[in-house]
């Protein structure tokens, strides 16, 4: 028993060593994330020539300064590798010493205990019509907001070294006029894989995202309300997509099932998919015609500012957008 009474203010003492070495390593971590994480590699980073040259810094602006610390450090996990990864914040100002500034993220990676950059993102400037804000990382979603003439949100993920947008809420670019647009301009599209289909390419390259599918001749001889106007047209066609073809074999985008695709569509105005409904479309656009069918609603409106082709949305029972067309017209 005496023994025993010994070994107690022992085990005590080093029970105790045990708990504060366990605060200790919590403190060390967050420590590290400052001292020598991210935000340490980053200065290394920006004294680098390369670096300053991928930020369009000319070689002879000696007035150019990269400056961290706007904003603080937000960390996440953006490889779901079950890491927390890191997005510092840094802004150019005083480009060729005028009154300027833009602003970005820096994309570190944190692979088995070291920081890796691997890109930029640029998030707009003093002199644009929005600065983005980084809120914060959610299962592997990065959160940001959008403020200038409106606030909007988009939401980013990590994919091929870079952030790229995967969604960015419906907004008006127009700062000189509140009035709506007649128009709508689709840039591009992008699947649940995060692979961007362009609204014009070679077959051979949608092939090997959008499916082989079927390529065949109309029904009819075409002679006009084509894109290409010389050679045989022919359609490349999937479950959801059509696409014209010529006979170089380039393609060009006629029609998209939304509904049920998992596709969103990139506009002017931000990203539609098949969760938008009419009445936000009908925030930022306006229509002369409009076709009300018994289960469906159809607007037609000018696929961009200067064209005189058409963009037809079809929208469903329950409001929702189900198709998308592109017409030429002849």
């Amino acid at each position: 028993m005496k023994n025993l009474k010994n070994l107690i203010p022992i085990a005590a003492l080093f029970l105790y060593v045990i708990s504060c070495g366990q605060n200790l390593s919590e403190t060390e971590i967050q420590s590290q994330k400052t001292t020598n994480g991210p935000e340490s590699e980053f200065q290394k980073l920006i004294q680098t020539d390369q670096f300053r040259k991928n930020l369009a810094i000319e070689k002879d602006d000696e007035h150019a300064q990269i400056i961290s610390g706007y904003s603080k450090t937000v960390y996440g996990d953006l490889d779901n590798d079950g890491i927390e990864d890191a997005l510092i914040p840094f802004s150019v100002e005083s480009r060729y010493g005028g009154n300027n500034a833009d602003y970005h993220y820096a994309v570190y990676l944190n692979k088995k205990g070291k920081w890796i950059y691997k890109s930029e993102l640029p998030l707009g400037g003093n002199t644009m019509d929005y600065t983005i804000e980084i809120k914060n990382i959610k299962k592997g979603v990065v959160n940001a907001v959008a403020e200038g003439q409106q606030s909007f949100q988009i939401k980013y993920r990590y994919k091929d070294n870079g952030l790229i947008t995967v969604s960015e809420g419906l907004h008006s670019e127009s700062s000189e006029s509140s009035e709506k647009s007649e128009s709508i301009d689709l840039l591009y599209f992008r699947n649940s894989k995060l692979e961007k289909i362009p609204m014009f390419g070679n077959v051979s390259d949608l092939q090997k995202i959008l499916g082989k599918g079927s390529i065949k001749a109309p029904d009819e001889p075409m002679e006009c309300g084509t894109y290409f106007e010389e050679g045989n047209i022919r359609y490349y066609k999937t479950s959801n997509w059509i696409y014209e073809v010529n006979d170089d074999n380039q393609a060009a985008f006629i029609q998209l099932k939304v509904k049920n695709s998992g596709i969103t569509i990139f506009t002017e105005f931000g990203t539609i998919d098949e969760n938008t409904t009419f009445s936000e479309i009908t925030q930022f656009v306006k229509f002369d015609d409009m076709d009300e069918g018994e289960d469906n609603l159809t607007i037609m409106l000018f696929a961009g500012e200067d064209s005189e082709n058409l963009i037809f949305l079809y929208f469903d029972q329950n409001d929702k957008l189900f198709l998308v067309e592109y017409h030429v017209q002849c």
